[in-house]
This record gives structure tokens, C-alpha cells and sequence, in this order.
């Protein structure tokens, strides 16, 4: 069969659909994390051909009127909002999506809400492991993000709460550090260069040996789907930016209470296998 013929067939054609949707997916998952991060004016040129390329995509189209209207250009905005509008109705016969419509209201009246403003530190007051009864159980953490005031600032923070704390600079070295590390807990910062916190997460669920471990990703981004991704791929729990001491604690406490847990089956588990393995050994000698 040959080349053309070969990518002519219906399967084909099917799986490329799927797997170009899902690029174009991945695509907007990370506009949305570098619109996020207040990256909007080196965003637009790549979603004004993303808008090019798939006009009738409203997710792409929000995007780009959000990217345009946080650099000043409102008349721009609401001009991709007119174009789309028309390419719908030309193509489909539809007007556009609710959430679109209401982007363009929000433009209309300089919503505050539309306005990119970076994240507000944590600030964590002390808490130390001796705080009086009742004071949770020191666990053994690895840190994992890009950021070294990031990093520095949750190190701090959890072993103020008397953890062991450890640290890793993107998910590769949180990957080499998990095998032999005795972690209990691994919170994990979402948007990373190097092996994002989705990959890093994916990977550590697919190893036999580390898929217990209760993973928190922490994130500036705490939108739905990327909390329902993240719990999809196997996260323990979601950790938006900023967050309070009081949030901290109670999301260690749930998850080190959760690996707790999976040790003891785990250990009942191991217990019976080796009890089944007894008694078919002895059974083999009779």
C-alpha cells in the first residue's frame, strides 16, 4: 500500500483528528498557564495564527481577546470577538458560546477581572512542631519547582510545620530523587520548563514502585480543568497560589494520613503474600 493511500484510510483519519485535537488542547492548556504568568504580549502572534489556522475554536478566540485586551489593545479584542461572531454564523448558523459573549461585555466594560495582577506572596506566621497537643506528625517532603523563591519560600514554610524537607529544581531531578528518597508526601508546581508538573506527575503514577506517594500540585493557575486534570493523572490534591498556613497544613495533614494508610495495606499485602508463599512451601515438602 502505499504512502498516500495509506493516510487516505478512515482509521487514520480518525486517530489524526484525535491526536491533532489533543495537541491543539495541550496548546491551549499552556496559554492559559502563560496568560496566567502575565506573559500576554509575547502570546499574541502565536494565538493570532492558532485563531488563523482553527477560527471556529472559542477557546483560542478567548484567549486572544484576553491576551490583547491585558496589552492595551481593547478596539483589537473586540474585533477578533466581531470576527469570530461572523465566522460562526457564516460557517454554522450559530452565535457564539456564552462564555464568549460574556469576554466581550467584561471588555466592553474594563471588568477589573480581565486585569492581570501577579501573584500575592505567601505569607506563612510560624507554626513549629511543638505547637501543643494534638501537633501533626512530621512527614518527610520533596519540594519540586523551577523557582528558587518558590522553592525557598515552601521549604520554609513546611518545616515550620516540622517536616523534612527536600527540594528539587524541575521534574527530571524530582524523578532521580524519588526512587531511593523515603518520601511520604511530594508537592509538585505545576508549570516547569523542564518536565512539567503534568509529566512529572504521569510518570510518577506510572512507576510501581512510587505510585502511592500522595502528590499536591501547587499552582497559580487554579482553574477546572487543569484541577480535574491533574486529578485525573492521579494528584492527591490541588494547591492553589497564594495559600495560608492554615491551608498548608491541612492539605499535608490529609495527604501524609493518606500515605499512611496505603503503608499499612501495603504492609498487609506484603504480610499475606508472604504467608500464601509459606504455606505453599510447605506444601511442596509434604
Amino acid at each position: 500500500m502505499s504512502t498516500e493511500k495509506y493516510f487516505c484510510t478512515p482509521f487514520v483519519r480518525v486517530e489524526a483528528a484525535r491526536l491533532d485535537e489533543l495537541r491543539l488542547g495541550a496548546a491551549e492548556d499552556r496559554a492559559d498557564a502563560e496568560l496566567a504568568l502575565g506573559r500576554h504580549t509575547a502570546l499574541v502572534p502565536e494565538l493570532e495564527r492558532r485563531v488563523q489556522r482553527h477560527p471556529m475554536r472559542e477557546r483560542s478566540r478567548a484567549q486572544l481577546m484576553l491576551a490583547l485586551y491585558r496589552c492595551g489593545r481593547q478596539a483589537d479584542a473586540l474585533a477578533a470577538y466581531r470576527q469570530g461572531r461572523r465566522v460562526l454564523r457564516d460557517e454554522l448558523g450559530l452565535d457564539p458560546g456564552a462564555r464568549l459573549r460574556e469576554l466581550e461585555q467584561a471588555v466592553l466594560r474594563h471588568d477589573p477581572g480581565l486585569t492581570w495582577e501577579p501573584p500575592r506572596p505567601v505569607v506563612l506566621p510560624s507554626a513549629g512542631p511543638t505547637a501543643g497537643p494534638g501537633a501533626d506528625e512530621p512527614g518527610r517532603v520533596l519540594v519540586v519547582d523551577d523557582s528558587g523563591v518558590n522553592r525557598r519560600m515552601l521549604v520554609a514554610a513546611l518545616s515550620e510545620l516540622g517536616h523534612e524537607v527536600h527540594a528539587a529544581e524541575n521534574g527530571r531531578r524530582a524523578l532521580e530523587l524519588l526512587p531511593d528518597g523515603g518520601f511520604d508526601v511530594v508537592l509538585l508546581d505545576l508549570l516547569m520548563p523542564v518536565l512539567d508538573g503534568y509529566t512529572t506527575l504521569a510518570a510518577i503514577k506510572a512507576d510501581p514502585a512510587l505510585d502511592h506517594l500522595p502528590v499536591i500540585m501547587v499552582s497559580a493557575v487554579p482553574d477546572l480543568e487543569s484541577v480535574v486534570r491533574c486529578i485525573e493523572l492521579g494528584a492527591t490534591d490541588y494547591l492553589p497560589k497564594p495559600f495560608s498556613a492554615a491551608m498548608l497544613r491541612a492539605r499535608m495533614r490529609s495527604s501524609l494520613t493518606l500515605k499512611r494508610l496505603r503503608d499499612r495495606e501495603r504492609a498487609e499485602i506484603a504480610a499475606l503474600r508472604n504467608e500464601v508463599d509459606r504455606v505453599r512451601a510447605g506444601a511442596d515438602r509434604r
